[in-house]
């Protein structure tokens, strides 16, 4: 059993299906996502690095961890609390048709549409109104994860190694007074280095990101 504390980084393998018919949703597996029929050529598999204890998983997932023994596949079921969350009947709203001719779209049922920088899944259409779900589309539903917990880090050195690589950064580390300081070789852009920040608060507290030249936007 893997003794984790917040803030470890985890790299894990994972799939997850639907518990009422087995549909998978997601994997970390090219293979699995072929056979399921949800691969893209654009998405980066295999297994992923994450942060443990800071509310960055779902909270079934980071609850089966603690009981995971490191290099062993472990099933378990998520309550919908415990996953994607549950359903509230608030946030399915009626859209006006004119929001989504004014972006020049036909609404059609089960169309993923953008209302006010939010996501949601058309559910039905009539009369000039658009009903919309702006909860995950996973909200409600009972899941079936599979986790494999490949690797833990401790260290704050292998730490900060293992998320700048992740993001295709490279950088130095030093010894500061206050600290760890890091400072990154090439451009990086703002929004990359606030979300490097970001994960540093969670993974490396007190850890100072000094950046090299700015990327332009």
């Amino acid at each position: 059993m893997a003794s984790l504390k917040p803030g470890d980084l985890v790299r894990i393998e994972y799939s997850g299906k639907l518990a009422s018919t087995g549909e998978m949703f997601e994997s970390t597996s090219a293979e699995e996502s072929k056979k399921a029929g949800i691969f893209s050529p654009n998405k980066a598999y295999g297994a992923r690095l994450a942060i443990y204890g800071r509310g960055m998983m779902l909270p079934g997932i980071e609850n089966a961890m603690k009981i995971a023994k490191q290099g062993q596949k472990t099933d378990f079921l998520l309550e919908a609390k415990d996953a994607f969350g549950t359903k509230n009947d608030d946030l399915v709203r009626v859209v006006p048709l004119e929001v989504f001719k004014a972006q020049k779209l036909v609404p059609a049922l089960g169309m993923t549409v953008t209302v006010d920088g939010v996501a949601g899944t058309i559910r039905s259409t009539n009369s000039g109104r658009v009903q919309v779900d702006f909860n995950h589309p996973l909200a409600g539903r009972q899941v079936i994860y599979s986790l494999k917990l490949v690797e833990v880090i401790t260290d704050p050195k292998k730490k900060i190694a293992a998320l700048f690589a992740e993001n295709g950064i490279k950088v130095n580390v030093e010894d500061g007074k206050g600290g760890l300081v890091i400072k990154s070789e090439g451009e990086i852009s703002d929004a990359l280095a606030a979300h490097i920040e970001i994960l540093l608060a969670a993974a490396v507290p007190g850890a100072k990101f000094e950046l090299g030249a700015k990327k332009k936007q």
